[in-house]
């Protein structure tokens, strides 16, 4: 038994325990491999991480009912707030597992940028980089610019708006309430949708993607929220388009995407 098939079964004897975080890790490492999943494979990664997201939205849900029921005490209203932070928190962590893991490591030799003054913009090499690398291993530290039009931080002004993942390290990026909006390349990105061989396979992940970033929009708000559901009705459009010209009607994958995009809209 080769190191992919040992993870396979401990991501099915972790399935069985309901240890689904043991799970998701496991196929994590699989998908890590670069080799294109089997379908069995891909249903085990789904199975994971769906229930690991779904226990901390369920909770959320259910936090954030109490938190707005709670009426007099001001401690017991911050006590459901912080813990409803909590549960956030994680939910995120867990998205960006999907969505997000090229980060650099929080050793990274790039400083945190300071607070600019309002009349300062950054360097122009920064604004437009496409894809850079910080000499490391490319698992680490490849990852892409993406344009918001608000701050990062609230140190940041408004006009600071081409930025350039490149330049933030990671312990800045997670301080950020705005971190979510800068998306390097992560599980999908470069494992998954590039070796997807076959149409049902490519929906699939499209659709994974779709609904992560609705996960996300779920916890999000203001301008952070319109970036995420952006992100996410791109998926699922492509991933919709896609199921039209190569499914039947009928096939399972395109009536579950048919379905999650239906709540993407209504939500």
């Amino acid at each position: 038994m080769d190191n992919k098939d040992e993870l396979v079964q401990r991501a099915k004897l972790a399935e069985q325990a309901e240890r689904y975080d043991d799970m998701a890790a496991a196929m994590k490492q699989v998908t890590e491999t670069g080799v294109e999943l089997s379908n069995e494979e891909r249903n085990l990664l789904s199975v994971a991480y769906k229930n690991v997201v779904g226990a901390r939205r369920s909770s959320w849900r259910v936090i954030s009912s109490i938190e707005q029921k709670t009426e007099g005490s001001e401690r017991k209203q911050q006590m459901a707030r912080e813990y409803r932070e909590k549960v956030e928190k994680e939910l995120r962590e867990i998205c960006y597992d999907v969505l997000v893991c090229c980060l650099p490591n929080t050793r990274s030799p790039l400083r945190r940028p300071r607070a600019p003054n309002a009349s300062n913009r950054w360097p122009e090499s920064t604004e437009r980089k496409s894809r850079r690398s910080c000499g490391r291993s490319a698992t680490m530290c490849s990852y892409v610019a993406y344009q918001t039009p608000v701050p990062l931080s609230p140190y940041m002004p408004s006009s600071f708006y081409h930025i350039s993942v490149f330049a933030l390290p990671i312990d800045y990026l997670y301080d950020s309430h705005l971190a979510v909006c800068l998306i390097p390349v992560g599980l999908l990105d470069k494992f998954l949708i590039p070796k997807a061989s076959n149409a049902e396979s490519k929906v699939f992940y499209l659709k994974m993607k779709g609904d992560y970033y609705r996960y996300l929009a779920e916890v999000a708000t203001g301008d952070q929220r319109n970036s995420v559901v952006d992100e996410s009705q791109k998926a699922y459009q492509e991933a919709f388009d896609i199921s039209k010209s190569k499914m039947q009607p009928t096939h399972p994958i395109r009536l579950g995407l048919a379905l999650n995009f239906s709540v993407f809209y209504y939500e």
